[in-house]
Formats: structure tokens, C-alpha cells, sequence
């Protein structure tokens, strides 16, 4: 099983990464969690999240309402589990947010 954790906070957005996932196969497991905050929670396995899988790939909204993407990566990259993670970073074409 494959454990994916997004961090997003539209769920148009993650609706499609959904379908994404399960045209892919029915190996990949998604969680999702709407912000920054819950997303530490979450990686930190804190209470309600103390047993929910690692995930082997994090896909991570820069544009959050909450807290910005970019301000909560530097706190992933200090989880000794996420430390060695690439960063990826994708930019929507000119009409959407960048």
C-alpha cells in the first residue's frame, strides 16, 4: 500500500487528485487534511492522528488559507521521518494561482 497525505484546502482540487489516485490503482491510500496545521498534527502522529500510516509521498498546497505551504515546510523538513524528502514545487499556467 502506497500512502499518500494531501495537504489542500479545495476540494475541487482534491476531488481530482483523488480520481487521480484511484485510476492509478486501488494500492494507493489517500488521507487529507485541509491545512498547515492539521498536516504537522498529522505527520507529527499526534492525537487523532496517532495511528494513521506514514506517508510515502505529501503532496502540499503552497496557497493554503491558513498557513502558506511554503511556511510549514521548513517544520516537515525537521521531522527526522521527512528530512530526507525531495521538494517538488508545480505552479498552476497564467489563469490560475501561482
Amino acid at each position: 500500500m502506497k500512502d499518500v497525505l494531501v495537504v489542500e484546502d479545495s476540494p475541487a482540487d482534491v476531488y481530482l487528485i483523488q480520481r487521480a489516485a484511484e485510476e492509478c490503482g486501488s494500492d494507493i491510500h489517500v488521507s487529507v487534511v485541509p491545512d498547515g496545521r492539521e498536516a504537522l498534527a498529522f505527520l507529527r502522529k499526534e492525537i487523532p492522528f496517532t495511528h494513521v500510516p506514514s506517508p510515502t509521498l505529501i503532496l502540499l498546497d503552497l496557497h493554503l488559507r491558513s498557513i502558506d505551504g511554503d511556511h510549514i515546510l521548513p517544520d516537515i523538513r525537521r521531522l527526522p521521518t521527512y528530512s530526507g524528502y525531495a521538494d517538488r514545487r508545480f505552479k498552476r499556467g497564467p489563469q490560475g494561482r501561482s
